[in-house]
């Protein structure tokens, strides 16, 4: 039978049991079915599909040889918005990294979620993920309205192993089918579910091995016990060796601790020793044991030492062995130091090398004096105690005790420099420069600051002077000191209501004698921390920069000099020779019944109505000690290089 479909679009579907092909004339539709058919189906992209039974319109059955017409209409509104038969299903997967397929199709899965847009009907799904068990499904799309959601999370196929840090456990190693995993307390990374072998290892203790089963989405605990595979023993030898077990060093004469039960090679070494060894065999019976080591033995040779003059007392590295001639048999190979002294001779020393099994010989010459080199500019004549010893230059042995050197040149006297010759066997070295500012003497000791400190004492005309004492912050000597006789700096003096001058702590010092500092004017004198120029009193009788140290030029001096007791012309003092250049300086001390204490101010304040001082003691000295202001000191001034003309 031919049924023509009269249909004003184009792309129509017609089902079931088509015979041939549809012909699609202009708004009409060609379409053969088989005798006996009963209805006509009609689908369309954009239109709902129509099923047409021929019995509704009073056709029970389609005849052969027979020609129908069906008539269809569209909607004539030509904004009527299509049929839709299509929806968007999201999956939303735990794990977020889960693989997800749709009807064979896989979908790209981002932050746990994937999407598609399905035509209307029923598909299948799988989810899986590494480490979990898949899930399969079904859905059925239909709604054309909403998204079809399908949360799935998969079940864990995996568990942990944790092992806690109980007993002897903590910082044991922890293998996994035979693979380091780290140590105790350990918690694995997610295991498949199933069995494993756990082994535990750890040094002085045996190895633990044991099977465990991982479950879905559990935590397995195991707590292997670990037993002792080692003894505490004491290793001891004495005379300063050193102990190496295995090459590996332990300890210096003895040594505690815990070795594994087996075999050990162990050393004592010693310089200048033969090495000893030991085969150490461990096991249970030595835990606690003290096994003693043989020492190691000297390896020696002999030094001959003789001296002219003789009967001078020998010092082998620091220590007396005897007078001179001697021989000293068994002496350790080695470098060693050697110094030969007398009274009234320079220490000889000398470093020596002795050979095994060879005798090192030494023949000292001592000389009753000590090396010195004084260098001064061309074609100057120099003095050692007034008697001309050369011209620019001189090197020869002296005497020991005290020496003063200075040089002339063009009718000009340079400052005097005073030594201190001493058993010392090192070379002195002496600078002589024509320095003066003012008519006053400085010595340059090659300081780091470059600080110039001058030869004599404030109102002394030789180093070995006193001079005169000063109370901090006046400028001007005097004999007796107090807080009533106090003046620094040109001090207003203030009085109560009945007329008695007030202590000395509450002046206020006039601002036209301190620095140019605004904080400073009006202070009370215990807020001063440091002396201007007109509270100065080496700047005030000296002029032209010379000022008091600072307390860091005091502590520079104590520092970058050698001192050494010394008596100049019958006066007691210390003698700060530089350790750079050789150059040095006297400073006296006041002789009282025990004691050579004597006090040198320094330009810094120190707490509440004292400053600081060098204080010059018998055995130190330091200015970390501070005396009254208004107390009797001395100064020795200094000055600036900076401040020099020329220089």
């Amino acid at each position: 039978a031919l049924v023509k479909v009269q249909l004003p679009i184009n792309g129509a579907q017609f089902e079931p049991s088509v015979i041939g092909n549809v012909e699609y004339k202009v708004n009409e539709y060609w379409v053969y079915l088989p005798n006996g058919a009963k209805h006509l189906k009609i689908k369309h992209p954009n239109y709902l599909t129509q099923d047409v039974i021929f019995e509704n319109y009073g056709i029970s059955k389609l005849q052969s040889k027979t020609t129908y017409e069906l008539i269809l209409s569209i909607p004539s509104n030509q904004n009527t918005s299509p049929v839709i038969t299509q929806q968007y299903v999201m999956f939303d997967v735990t794990p977020k990294n889960a693989v997800v397929e749709l009807d064979g199709e896989l979908l790209e899965v981002v932050d746990g979620t994937a999407t598609k847009r399905k035509v209307f009907g029923e598909y299948n799904y799988t989810i899986q993920a590494g480490l979990y068990h898949q899930k399969t499904g079904s859905i059925v799309v239909n709604d054309p309205n909403n998204k079809h959601i399908v949360k799935v999370s998969l079940e864990p196929a995996f568990g942990y192993i944790e092992i806690p840090s109980k007993g002897n456990l903590k910082n044991a190693k922890v293998y996994i089918n035979n693979e380091l995993k780290g140590t105790v307390p350990y918690k694995s990374e997610m295991l498949a579910s199933g069995s494993y072998t756990i082994r535990i290892v750890k040094p002085m203790y045996n190895d633990v091995q044991q099977s465990v089963v991982v479950n879905d989405g559990e935590t397995t605990m195991c707590s292997p016990v670990l037993s002792e595979n080692f003894a505490n023993v004491t290793l001891q030898v004495g005379n300063g060796a050193t102990i190496f077990v295995n090459n590996e060093k332990k300890g210096v004469d003895s040594w505690s601790g815990a070795l594994s039960y087996g075999a050990y090679n162990v050393e004592c070494r010693k310089e200048n020793h033969e090495t000893t060894i030991k085969e150490l065999v461990v096991s249970s019976d030595d835990n606690n044991k003290k096994i003693t080591l043989e020492q190691p033995k000297p390896i020696v040779g002999s030094l001959d030492i003789s001296s002219k003059p003789a009967d001078a007392e020998v010092f082998l590295d620091g220590k007396n062995v005897g007078t001179s001639p001697m021989f000293i048999p068994n002496c350790l190979i080695g470098t060693h130091s050697v110094e030969i002294r007398r009274n009234g001779y320079a220490t000889y020393k000398e470093k020596i090398f002795i050979e095994k099994g060879k005798t090192s010989t030494i023949n000292a010459t001592l000389n009753n004096g000590q090396m010195l080199a004084v260098k001064s500019i061309k074609k100057s004549e120099i003095y050692i105690d007034d008697i001309l010893v050369g011209k620019s230059s001189f090197s020869g042995i002296v005497s020991l005790g005290i020496h003063k050197i200075y040089a002339i040149f063009d009718g000009k006297k340079s400052p005097i420099q005073t030594i201190n010759c001493t058993n010392d066997s090192n070379n002195l070295t002496v600078d002589i420069s024509f320095n003066s500012v003012n008519g006053h003497d400085y010595i340059d000791l090659a300081l780091p600051s470059g600080t110039l400190w001058a030869t004599c004492n404030l109102g002394a005309n030789s180093p070995e002077e006193l001079g005169d004492y000063f109370a901090w912050g006046e400028t001007t000597p005097k004999k007796i000191f107090s807080s009533d006789n106090y003046n620094p700096g040109q001090l207003k003096y203030k009085y109560d209501e009945r007329g008695r001058r007030k202590p000395y702590s509450s002046y206020v010092i006039d601002s036209n004698h301190l620095k140019q500092d605004v904080d400073r004017r009006s202070r009370p004198l215990g807020q001063i921390i440091e002396l201007s120029k007109s509270e100065d009193a080496a700047n005030h009788l000296w002029g032209d920069n010379w000022r008091i140290p600072t307390r860091n030029e005091i502590n520079e001096l104590l520092i970058m000099c050698k001192r050494t007791r010394a008596i100049v012309n019958g006066i007691k003092g210390y003698m700060f020779t530089s350790m750079k250049n050789g150059n040095s300086i006297f400073l006296p001390v006041v002789e009282q019944t025990n004691t050579t204490d004597t006090q040198y101010w320094t330009s810094q304040k120190g707490t509440t109505n004292r400053a600081y001082i060098l204080f010059l003691k018998k055995n130190d000295e330091s200015t970390r000690y501070e005396q009254y202001v208004y107390q009797g000191c001395f100064i020795r001034p200094v000055i600036s290089p900076q401040n020099i003309k020329n220089r």
